[in-house]
């Protein structure tokens, strides 16, 4: 939570955001999101664990289970 709210105002310092304006941020700049089918869950997981970067497995887990509703 800590990491979400430090990316939060470091990209909201950069934008210089007015006063009455939204910031949208791109979760994928606050949350390792983890695409996976139900029925290759292990093979999904373990290809996306071996492309992650450091920094990626630093931020907070997000799963999607691909074509599941919200996915």
């Amino acid at each position: 939570m800590y990491l979400q709210h430090q990316v939060a105002r470091r990209v909201a310092a950069d934008l210089e955001v007015l006063p009455g304006h939204e910031i949208h941020i791109d979760p994928a700049l606050l949350f390792f999101i983890l695409k996976v089918h139900r029925d290759r869950i292990l093979e999904d997981t373990t290809a996306a664990l071996q492309k992650a970067t450091p920094e990626d497995l630093r931020r907070q887990l997000k799963v999607v289970f691909e074509g599941e509703f919200g996915g």
